[in-house]
């Protein structure tokens, strides 16, 4: 029944874009973010979506984003990057990855911890790692637009391995 009647609801609303055109309202903040790259999925505690895109080669000046001021709780970030030719970006997700609040005429330094973690656990007949990023957000990994797989080796504590493979997600 409750899957039914999500279906028949409303469509989602999209997210509003905010990249760097635009001026900055009287009653808005801007935030800076530490790549280069990317984007932040912020939802306002109104409910409403916003996406604050970054693009490769922007000036200096052009890097912050506005937004009302308020109260916004950070769902996703996506950090995009190149190596040797190659596309890949890493999104993080969950519920709230953290509470950011904007004030009106100034400026919030979001900082994405851009580390990822393994947390490996060992049971008797299985092995599974748990992949988070920044404050726990679960990580997926693109090359391209291919998700990675993760390869391991589990090894014994003579250093000789005793199984391998690639990991799945999920």
């Amino acid at each position: 029944m409750a899957l039914i009647a999500y279906l028949e609801g409303k469509p989602l609303a999209l997210p509003e874009v905010v990249d760097s055109s635009g001026d900055v309202a009287a009653d808005s903040g801007t935030l800076t973010v530490p790549f280069a790259a990317g984007d932040l999925f912020l939802k306002s505690a109104e409910g409403l979506a916003y996406r604050l895109s970054w693009k490769k080669g922007e000036a200096e000046s052009a890097r912050t984003r506005s937004l009302p001021e308020g109260v916004y709780k950070l769902r996703t970030y996506r950090i995009l990057g190149e190596k040797e030719g190659e596309s890949w970006h890493i999104s993080g997700t969950a519920p709230t990855i953290r509470e950011i609040e904007v004030l009106a005429g100034e400026n919030v330094a979001v900082d994405i911890d851009q580390r990822i973690t393994l947390k490996p656990r060992i049971r008797r007949s299985s092995v599974s790692t748990a992949i988070g990023g920044d404050k726990g957000a679960g990580v997926t990994i693109y090359r391209g637009q291919k998700r990675i797989d993760m390869g391991y080796r589990l090894m014994d504590d003579d250093g000789e391995q005793v199984a391998s493979g690639s990991m799945r997600y999920g």
